[in-house]
């Protein structure tokens, strides 16, 4: 009962993650290899949500396999739930005093998460803790980081990659210098008192390669291994066993 009730909520979350992926193939058809930058943040947040949707939808998985990476996705955001409202309390000292019952709330965030952590073990998973921010409670493995689940993306329906593209879009997205820097044409560059300067934008071939060919790749794989689970009228399903 436990297993189908959070295979259930897998519905609305990879709906969710859907959405978001149209939202920004939306975004980036409005753009063009002139605007790099918005191109680049655009691409990392597609390319995140197609990973997530992939990981949980991904046809070599089991059932009991697929209730387990639910179950890690929300007990993460149930994690982050209660780390707000701990956060929240730290930027607000006078607590009670702002909000009436904060840090009950707070410390019934946290046993909430305990026992719904124990519920999920019951239903046949090895309960683990851990320090780590995201992974206080885990079934078995910890989720794998976002960046190895971009890598395992683009591998899957791109191909491999001579370097991990995750690893320029984030620096891009954060604003580092190192990232900054693909972000111009080096092949396209005017002298001027001495100063070279290099004109702002993608190539043809760093546009496809970069925001093109990804975004594409990366929506359709997840999208399409999400809508084939769900389509499926023999959708797996754990039994008393799993």
């Amino acid at each position: 009962e436990a297993a189908q009730h959070f295979l259930g909520e897998l519905r609305k979350h990879c709906t969710m993650l859907v959405a978001a992926i149209a939202d920004v193939l939306g975004a980036l058809a409005g753009l063009d290899s002139d605007s790099p930058f918005s191109a680049t943040v655009l691409t990392r947040g597609l390319i995140e949500a197609s990973a997530d949707l992939f990981w949980l939808s991904d046809a070599e998985i089991d059932a009991k396999e697929r209730t387990r990476r639910t179950c890690l996705v929300y007990l993460r955001q149930h994690e982050t739930l209660a780390r707000q409202m701990v956060e929240f309390s730290e930027r607000h000292p006078e607590g009670d005093a702002a909000i009436p019952h904060l840090d009950e709330g707070i410390a019934e965030g946290w046993e909430s998460l305990r026992l719904s952590a124990e519920k999920m073990a019951a239903i046949g998973f090895e309960l683990r803790t851990s320090k780590q921010r995201g992974s206080k409670y885990s079934l078995g493995e910890a989720k794998p980081s976002i960046s190895r689940l971009v890598d395992a993306l683009i591998t899957k329906f791109l191909g491999k990659t001579g370097v991990n593209l995750y690893a320029i879009y984030s620096p891009t997205a954060h604003g580092d210098g190192e990232g900054l820097g693909t972000l111009l044409i080096e092949g396209d560059q005017v002298e001027a008192e001495g100063v070279v300067k290099h004109r702002r934008g993608f190539d043809e071939k760093r546009w496809n390669g970069l925001v093109v060919g990804p975004a594409l790749a990366a929506a359709k794989g997840a999208t399409g291994a999400w809508f084939e689970l769900a389509l499926s009228p023999e959708t797996e399903r754990p039994t008393a066993s799993q």
